[in-house]
């Protein structure tokens, strides 16, 4: 037992005697410790070895490999990917009075659009592969510069990629990313672009695990035989099977017709606020943290989605619309609320059907407490102001009101 961090966010177990624990640490801020499992008194402790930082945000994956030596690689809850050089930190049993402290040697910040950095793999062929739950996955090559070689969506049947997994086969490393694309986890094959696995579990923001591994009786050698589990509804779910198997029963012509669904699932999580912006432009809000601006054509029998809203710190819980009334009627001011005491502005423009987002007030300290309703309403614009101030009413799940102004 050691103490690690003021507030513990992540660990990351890669090596049998190295592990790292991401969090928060008073002076340094967001970081990430380094430590190796001692043994040789035979009761295992901890010792720190380095201490990374982490900028400022919470690291949220951590990639090391033989393949690339004295080489760390890390992403952020908010889109950024850091390489970190520890070929100085030298392997020694003693106890080292200063604990290095390790700043980014290349650093590629946003990259994922603001969205956490799920997942980070090493291939073979020494190529880095990041993917974040905003549904892209960058490639790296790093000798004596790092440099980001590509950058795409993985492909439009994945939203949010949660992680990179590689089978071995034959001399031959093939490459999967395991996702969610509305309410199911989905399993890609990078190599060949192609879906092997669709599962329905209810969307993105539940615990999950998915494995390879062998089969439980040994019988079947399969290299993609696999474990997935998942929580839902209170229940613990478990699938097991193999991607080969499955690729062949998609391939069946004896499986029955797919049933065309008008209205697929919009969020992973469900939706708890749903409003008309003008005649058919509807925004929604979710529990997996995004808002959706979609419109319904004439004849009701499809939509369309304009825009995924991203940028809530969690659930979204209630929204508001502030039209000024010296301004154009098409542009307003969007209000949204919700977990860990954020409120978030847009400006809002029902004729481009966008939002851009231009404000978040966060209370850090209040993170436990909830914006469960907002409203907002304009004041008479001076003759002097360019802007109007805003009154904003929050009501909090502390069974507080806040009154705030937005100017």
């Amino acid at each position: 037992r050691v103490y690690a961090h003021k507030r513990i966010t992540s660990l990351f177990w890669p090596d049998g005697d190295q592990i790292f624990s991401g969090g928060y640490e008073g002076n340094e801020g967001f970081c990430c410790k380094w430590w190796t499992i001692d043994r040789s008194s035979g009761v295992p402790t901890f010792k720190l070895r380095a201490l990374l930082t982490a900028e400022t945000e919470i690291i949220r994956s951590l990639v090391i490999s033989p393949i690339l030596p004295n080489k760390i690689i890390a992403g952020d809850a908010k889109g950024s990917v850091f390489f970190y050089d520890v070929s100085f930190i030298r392997d020694t049993d003693e106890e080292q009075p200063d604990i290095p402290s390790i700043a980014p040697t290349f650093s590629f910040l946003r990259l994922h659009g603001k969205e956490r950095v799920s997942s980070l793999f090493v291939t073979v062929d020494k190529e880095i592969m990041s993917v974040g739950r905003d549904g892209r996955l960058c490639t790296f090559h790093w000798d004596e510069k790092c440099e980001l070689a590509s950058t795409g969506k993985i492909r439009k049947g994945v939203d949010n990629a949660e992680r990179l997994l590689a089978i071995s086969s034959d001399g031959e490393e093939q490459l999967y990313v395991v996702g969610f694309y509305g309410g199911k986890l989905v399993v890609e094959g990078l190599d060949i672009g192609a879906q092997f696995l669709s599962i329905e579990c209810g969307g993105l923001h539940r615990p999950h695990d998915f494995v390879f591994l062998q089969s439980p009786d040994g019988t079947i050698t399969d290299p993609s035989y696999y474990l997935c589990t998942f929580l839902q509804r209170k229940f613990i779910h478990i699938h097991q099977s193999s991607l080969l198997l499955q690729e062949n029963l998609h391939d069946s012509s004896a499986l029955p017709p797919v049933q065309k669904t008008l209205l697929p699932t919009l969020h992973g999580l469900q939706v708890n606020t749903v409003s008309f912006l003008d005649s058919n432009l509807i925004l929604t809000g979710s529990e997996d943290t995004t808002m959706k601006l979609l419109s319904i054509s004439d004849t009701a029998d499809a939509f369309k989605v304009h825009q995924i809203l991203r940028g809530q710190a969690s659930s979204i819980r209630c929204t508001t619309v502030s039209q000024d009334p010296g301004e154009d009627s098409s542009r307003a001011l969007l209000f949204s609320g919700g977990g860990e005491f954020c409120l978030v502005a847009w400006h809002l423009s029902t004729t481009q059907r966008k939002c851009v987002l231009v404000k978040k007030y966060i209370k850090r300290k209040n993170a436990d407490c909830r914006v469960m309703c907002v409203s907002a309403f304009a004041l008479r614009r001076a003759e002097n102001s360019e802007f109007s101030l805003r009154i904003v009413l929050i009501g909090l799940s502390n069974a507080s009101i806040e009154i705030l102004g937005y100017h």
